[in-house]
């Protein structure tokens, strides 16, 4: 079992994918889990799932609570939210629930937390979207906070053990600022692949590093086996167009054969350092599960163990 967001760990950005018009809830739970089975057999290491709300395609609502879908699914890899927006929640509670879901997967849960952008996120739960970066500073710090000894949760029995044997969280950090905030709060840095990938990772690497930050830092990244459908690509930027600030990374892919995708994404994990670890997410409108299935099973078999060997890791997880 590989460690959670390890160095070089490879884990699957799980999305719900319709199987029919229109579609069920149920079926694209079954889907989901089916996705997650695909990618523990396959080689991945782990597999989370995001979070927008109000039925945005290709998203969940309750991140967390499918992880243990996931979880309890699966025997080796590792499940959380990436991310799950921490400006909707309450932190001390969030922190219980990763507390309990860790003890009941030991080992095996961590989580990635962000601010949000897209108003409708907060309009589905009565939000309001102004000053959202002061909020999330607060409650990162808060959730930090929560999950440390003397917090406001001891006594708390999961809380007590993750306190013992804690679960690696991270915060989205696209800035400077975000990376020092995640450092003073003792969490790792997810970062978002786009065209300018290198220049940005570095500068906001550094800062995390200048900061104290030593924990997970992990690359999102969009790619695709062979040529991505123009009409697909089309339909993602569709998806986003009304929020300007995700429009960065949405049309650019690493696609191509098993080779040229891996050798492109050891690029890209190198700029991270040792300690870096890749989150491809597969996906794309319109293209069927059973084919979202196949980009699994091939990323899996043929583009991991490539990257895992240039990294000079053994094989894939076992």
């Amino acid at each position: 079992m590989s460690k959670v967001f390890g160095p070089s760990s490879v884990t699957l950005g799980l999305h719900p994918i319709a199987v029919a018009v229109p579609s069920t809830a149920s079926a694209l739970v079954e889907g989901v889990i089916e996705q997650a089975v695909a990618a523990e057999r396959s080689g991945f290491d782990g597999a989370t799932v995001s979070e927008h709300h109000r039925g945005l395609p290709g998203y969940l609502p309750q991140p967390l609570l499918v992880s243990n879908w996931v979880l309890a699914e699966t025997s080796r890899i590792w499940s959380g939210p990436n991310p799950t927006l921490l400006t909707l929640r309450n932190a001390a509670h969030l922190a219980e629930e990763l507390a309990w879901t860790a003890a009941r997967f030991p080992g095996r849960v961590g989580a990635t937390v962000a601010a949000g952008y897209n108003p409708d996120d907060f309009a589905a739960v009565g939000l309001g979207t102004d000053d959202i970066a002061r909020r999330f500073a607060e409650e990162v710090t808060h959730l930090a906070h929560s999950l440390t000894a003397g917090g406001p949760l001891q006594g708390d029995e999961a809380v007590e053990e993750w306190i013992r044997t804690p679960g690696p969280l991270a915060s989205a950090a696209n800035s400077t600022t975000a990376a020092v905030r995640a450092a003073n709060a003792g969490m790792g840095i997810s970062l978002i692949g786009a065209d300018n990938v290198s220049e940005r990772t570095q500068r906001v690497l550094n800062a995390y590093r200048g900061a104290g930050g030593t924990g997970p830092v992990m690359l999102t990244r969009r790619a695709f086996i062979g040529t991505p459908p123009a009409k697909a690509v089309e339909a993602l930027l569709d998806t986003y167009r009304t929020s300007p600030r995700s429009n960065g990374a949405l049309g650019d892919f690493v696609s191509g054969e098993p080779e040229a995708v891996a050798e492109a994404l050891v690029v890209e994990l190198d700029s991270l350092g040792p300690d870096g670890s890749l989150v491809p997410h597969l996906n794309l409108p319109g293209v069927e599960l059973s084919q979202a299935l196949e980009q699994i099973v091939r990323f899996g078999e043929e583009v991991i163990p490539l990257i895992k060997r240039e990294r000079g890791v053994a094989g894939a997880s076992s």
